[in-house]
Formats: structure tokens, C-alpha cells, sequence
């Protein structure tokens, strides 16, 4: 379960619903992947993956771009800090 603000999210349809109201769905699929891992750190790399396994090539910069406008969007709606970085091995969410 993650927690954040006012809300409080138990499973992935939930995440999906709070994702769709502001959010694009590869910014969406991230953070679904972080509520899979809740309390664990994922890897860029095997985001980079599991976004964009199919493409012939993706730069780096575009899951930075990404998760820098889904935490714009969260901050948006009152979550700040929710997703967190740590530096040279990936990202995790912050927990309540």
C-alpha cells in the first residue's frame, strides 16, 4: 500500500485511476512499475525496458523527462516528493 497526502492507494487499479487524471500513459506505466516495487528501488534500466523494449533505440533523457513531468503533475494534485531518486541506481516511492 502507498500513502501520500489524501491519498492512499492499495492496488493497481487504483494507481491506474489516480494516473488517468493527470497523467499521459507512459508517465502512467511509471508509475505503475513504482507501486509494484512499493518500498523497493527499480532500476532505470529495466523501466527503460519495460516502457520501451520494442524501440530500436530511446535516449536516456527520455525516462528523466518523463518522471520529471510526472512529479510536476503529482505536485499538481498536491503530492510533493513522492518520488524519489536514488542517484545512480533508479527510483522508489516515497513512503508515508
Amino acid at each position: 500500500m502507498a500513502k501520500f497526502k489524501n491519498y492512499e492507494i492499495d492496488n493497481e487499479e487504483e494507481v491506474c485511476a489516480i494516473g488517468r487524471a493527470f497523467s499521459s500513459p507512459i508517465r502512467l506505466k511509471i508509475l505503475q512499475l513504482l507501486y509494484e516495487k512499493a518500498g523497493g528501488t527499480v532500476g532505470r534500466d529495466s523501466i527503460m525496458k519495460r516502457l520501451w523494449d520494442n524501440e530500436c533505440f530511446v535516449d536516456d533523457n527520455t525516462l528523466t523527462v518523463n518522471i520529471n513531468r510526472l512529479r510536476k503533475k503529482l505536485e499538481e494534485a498536491g503530492i510533493e516528493n513522492f518520488i524519489l531518486t536514488k542517484k545512480g541506481v533508479g527510483y522508489q516511492l516515497r513512503e508515508a
